[in-house]
């Protein structure tokens, strides 16, 4: 799953994975014209927005596919590592 965003005039676009890699990311010539520190906050307010977006759309693991804790050790195991 990926998540998209842009920004209002949508000179700066990203897609992103839901662990927020960037995996796409565009720029209008409009976009490099704007001060460096504009752009900059456009582009992380994008990824932000976008893996939020990749994240709702990443379903929720079921109880089959779900990670279990590991198993607690047993009495004998606790005396040994005390040892």
């Amino acid at each position: 799953m990926h998540g998209e965003a842009s920004n209002a005039d949508g000179s700066v676009a990203v897609t992103v994975t839901p662990t927020g890699a960037v995996v796409d990311l565009r720029l209008t010539p409009e976009a490099t014209q704007r001060p460096h520190t504009q752009l900059q906050r456009e582009l992380l307010e994008a990824i932000r927005v976008a893996t939020e977006r990749a994240g709702e759309a990443t379903p929720a693991p079921s109880a089959a596919t779900r990670r279990l804790p590991p198993p607690r050790p047993s009495a004998a195991q606790r005396r040994r590592s005390r040892h």
